[in-house]
């Protein structure tokens, strides 16, 4: 129990600070998305496009 708990303590900072620019940059996405109404496909290309980019940092 408490060794999980350093772990989390040392490590989940680190992955929130990874996972922040995308989970902000996925609601501005949706939010103009939304606004937009563009076509699905084309809105499922550009998350595909951003999730490749973002895995091969």
């Amino acid at each position: 129990m408490r060794l999980r708990d350093r772990i989390i303590e040392l490590y989940l900072p680190d992955i929130a600070l990874k996972l922040f620019p995308f989970l902000s940059f996925l609601f501005l996405w949706v939010h103009e998305w939304k606004e937009r109404k563009v076509g699905c496909v084309h809105a499922m290309d550009q998350v595909c496009t951003v999730l490749v980019t973002y895995s091969k940092q």
